[in-house]
Parts: structure tokens; C-alpha cells; sequence
């Protein structure tokens, strides 16, 4: 009888299903994450060597300004202005860079790494000294791969310059640090094509030399082949070997 005792069916059967509807619903946030996750480990890095420089306006300004990057980080900045206190006006700092020039300048500019996912975008965000607002500038990173990007930053002809700085394409690691040999000695070093352009499964054809510090002599050249690989983001490389003059001073 109902009211007398044992629970009612339809009690029994509310809470296994209670638990059933939340278990699912765990599990399906689970899967769900999980699927995020592997989504964005699935999207390749890029490693780029950027160079970002502004001004050559008609009027020089004073810039505070950051640029950033999603879900990626910025190594070895390279300042590329020549005041005496550039070393205080450009920094890296908490994945940021940030500008603060001491002073107008008619140039300024740096060189960093960049490494990201693919699908990344860089933020930059500059100002002039009395502006209320800043400039804000969104470059896609896949973009600056094959492209410049260049932007207006005011109303007096500066411009922001993002590029691929010379020889991110063809990169050149010695094997040591130290570049003072012994008469004779070899001089080694790798060549590595990286995101040329080039179509994948074509060769590069390389030329190296060595020249006469006084005249223009050739001392020694070579030349090389260097394959891309088929997948057309891995990065071939070739070893240059380059026998140095026994004579001294040449």
C-alpha cells in the first residue's frame, strides 16, 4: 500500500536516474576538455625571428606601447635603435614586450624570437606621448611567414614595420662559439632553410665562399644542394664545411 512501509516505484527508480544524468554530464565535460586539449596540442608551433620598428614620420614621438602574443612567448631581443638608453626603453618581461622611450625618437625598433602556435595573433599596442588612447594592431603570425605587415601608428606618417629579420630564412649555426682559428684549422658550420616559400621536395641550390679580408680574392668557395623535405614545415639543413688559409692574416 502507498504510505505504508517500502519506498514507492517511483521513488526507486528517480534516484539511479539522478545519478545516471550526472555521471553522463561529467563525463561528457570530460570528453569535451579533453577534446580542447588535444586541439590545441594539434596546432603546429612556429618559430619566427621578427623585426618590429616604427616611426619615420614627419614629427618624432615619445612611444610607450607592449606587444604580445597568444599562448606564446618572445626570446632573445636584439635592440636595433642607438640611443643611450635603449636598453632601458625596450624590455621583455612577464611574456610581454614592453616600450618606453625616455625621449621622441625619429627610428626605433627590435629583433626577437617568437615562438607560437601557428594560428597565433600578435597584439601591438602603441601610444604617443598625450594620447588618450593607444594604437592597437592584430597581426596574424601565420601571416609573417611569406609578408611584411605595416601599419599607420598616427596621423603624422609613422608607420610600424613587422618583417622576418635577414636570414631567418636561411639560418646559420656555427659549431662553436669562438670564431679565432689557427692558421689551417676547418671552419664548420650548418645552413638551415626555414619556411623559405620554397615548394616542398625542391632543392636550394647554395654557394659559399671565402674571400680575402684585403682585395677581393677568392680563397676558397663550394657549392651545395640543400633538399626541402616533403612536409614543407620541417626545416632542411645542409653542413658547410670550410677549410681556412694556412697562411696568417689573409
Amino acid at each position: 500500500m502507498f504510505g505504508q512501509g517500502s519506498p514507492t516505484e517511483s521513488h526507486a527508480i528517480r534516484r539511479p536516474a539522478g545519478r545516471s544524468v550526472r555521471v553522463t554530464i561529467v563525463c561528457a565535460a570530460i570528453m569535451l576538455f579533453g577534446a580542447a586539449v588535444r586541439a590545441q596540442t594539434d596546432v603546429p608551433r612556429e618559430t619566427l625571428n621578427l623585426r618590429f620598428e616604427w616611426g619615420g614620420g614627419a614629427r618624432t614621438q615619445q612611444w610607450t606601447g607592449t606587444i604580445v602574443v597568444d599562448n606564446g612567448s618572445f626570446a632573445d631581443a636584439r635592440l636595433l635603435g642607438i640611443e643611450a638608453d635603449e636598453s632601458a626603453s625596450i624590455w621583455i618581461e612577464a611574456g610581454q614586450i614592453h616600450i618606453q622611450q625616455g625621449g621622441p625618437r625619429t627610428y626605433d625598433g627590435v629583433d626577437v624570437q617568437i615562438t607560437a602556435p601557428a594560428d597565433a595573433t600578435i597584439t601591438v599596442a602603441f601610444q604617443p606621448l598625450g594620447a588618450a588612447l593607444p594604437q592597437t594592431i592584430k597581426i596574424p603570425l601565420a601571416s609573417l611567414v611569406d609578408d611584411d605587415h605595416r601599419a599607420p601608428l598616427d596621423e603624422h606618417d609613422n608607420q610600424l614595420l613587422v618583417r622576418r629579420t635577414p636570414g631567418d630564412r636561411l639560418r646559420i649555426d656555427f659549431a662553436r662559439d669562438a670564431l679565432v682559428f689557427e692558421p689551417g684549422e676547418q671552419f664548420t658550420s650548418t645552413v638551415t632553410a626555414h619556411r623559405t616559400g620554397a615548394p616542398p621536395g625542391s632543392e636550394l641550390r647554395l654557394r659559399a665562399g671565402l674571400t680575402a679580408a684585403r682585395g677581393e680574392g677568392v680563397v676558397w668557395s663550394d657549392n651545395y644542394r640543400l633538399r626541402i623535405p616533403l612536409d614543407g614545415r620541417a626545416a632542411g639543413s645542409q653542413p658547410v664545411d670550410v677549410p681556412l688559409p694556412v697562411l696568417e692574416g689573409v
